[in-house]
């Protein structure tokens, strides 16, 4: 016999299942948002890069791409070096 509860028993058995679920469906516009973002910046007043042919696109939306570039790697550098620093910290400790 089949209870209410029986399709959240995924959530009882891996805890972090609701993350992983959230993940999943921000991780694909993640890029899209942060275009929109900077080329909105940019330019002044909202802009929606996707709403132009990749050819006929603003400038603001073309040198978007670019900032978004720089931001992510910068991010992805400082995130990287407190890693390192950290597992250095604990390894270091630990030999």
């Amino acid at each position: 016999m089949r209870t209410r509860s029986e399709p959240f028993q995924i959530f009882m058995l891996d805890p972090a299942a609701p993350v992983t679920a959230g993940f999943a469906v921000l991780a694909p516009i993640v890029p899209t948002l942060m275009t929109n973002f900077m080329a909105s910046r940019r330019a002044g007043y909202p802009v929606a890069c996707e709403d132009f042919p990749p050819t006929k696109q603003p400038p603001d939306c073309q040198d978007a791409y670019s900032d978004v570039v720089f931001w992510s790697s910068a991010s992805s550098f400082v995130s990287n070096g407190m890693t390192f620093l950290l597992v250095r910290l604990l390894w270091g400790r630990a030999h």
